[in-house]
């Protein structure tokens, strides 16, 4: 093996530097989606607004430095790199959850508008009783909030 990957030979630090990876790509992705969440999706293409979130995104590492490095230096490396990793993942999760659940609901919602819309429109006008058989029984079934909209 080559000077330059001679620490690859060690089977812990392979261990540690496929784990750092995964971890450093699931980051990079994560800070990614949220720059493109905020711009795409909320904030109606600010460039100001995913300027704040690039600075909430470093602003602990720069504010909670010296508590760090005091936990680096005094507590059990290994344990704390295991938690604080632990942490990350379950943050992703939550995170890819709420906005997977946000998107499914915004989803459903302009769906069932669009849909019931869309049902409207194709109807002609002697089937407008058919459609108004249709839209009592669709709130008799889900409820009549569904429909406040419309």
């Amino acid at each position: 093996m080559s000077n330059a990957f001679r620490s690859l030979s060690n089977p812990n630090y392979k261990l540690w530097f496929g784990g750092a990876i995964v971890s450093n790509l699931g980051t990079w992705l994560q800070r990614t989606a949220q720059d493109w969440i905020v711009i795409a999706e909320l904030s109606d293409k600010n460039a100001s607004a995913v300027g704040l979130v690039v600075f909430l995104q470093f602003a602990p590492q720069i504010l909670l430095l010296p508590i760090t490095g005091w936990a680096a230096d005094r507590m059990d490396r290994r344990k704390l790199l295991f938690i604080t990793q632990s942490l990350m993942a379950a943050l992703a999760l939550i995170l890819g959850l709420l906005v997977l659940v946000v998107m499914l609901c915004c989803g459903k919602c302009v769906r069932v508008r669009l849909r019931w819309a869309v049902l409207l429109l194709l109807m002609r006008l002697r089937d407008m009783r058919l459609f108004q058989i249709l839209l009592v029984k669709r709130v008799v079934e889900c409820g009549w909030a569904e429909f406040r909209v419309l």
